[in-house]
């Protein structure tokens, strides 16, 4: 995008918000933080569920025929994926809140 559609668009947003637009974008951005925070917290609690399940699998003495530690060992892969994705989707929202109340205003608007 060059700076002038950059523009044109924000000039956009701001006709369609009208006077009370200062306003909505002030609660975007804290929603947008919020959110940040949100998923940052679901990677800390998802990743530590994962860490448990994975040290559970290895160094819990099983019985020969269990297959628990293969349903743990799978589950802390999956918890770990989550846990990342999660991570990836919550940083950008903790660094620049201002871009994501931008992006997530002109994809509520018609």
């Amino acid at each position: 995008m060059t700076p002038e559609q950059i523009t044109q668009l924000l000039d956009e947003l701001g006709q369609r918000l009208g006077p009370a637009g200062e306003h909505v974008f002030q609660l975007a951005v804290r929603q947008a933080f919020i959110d940040g925070w949100t998923m940052i917290g679901l990677f800390i609690v998802v990743g530590l569920l994962s860490l448990v399940c994975g040290l559970l699998a290895i160094f819990h003495e099983w019985d020969s025929y269990s297959a628990a530690p293969i349903s743990l060992g799978f589950g802390a892969v999956f918890g770990g994926a989550i846990s990342m994705l999660a991570l990836s989707y919550g940083i950008p929202y903790l660094l620049n809140p201002e871009y994501q109340a931008i992006k997530s205003l002109l994809e509520a608007l018609p």
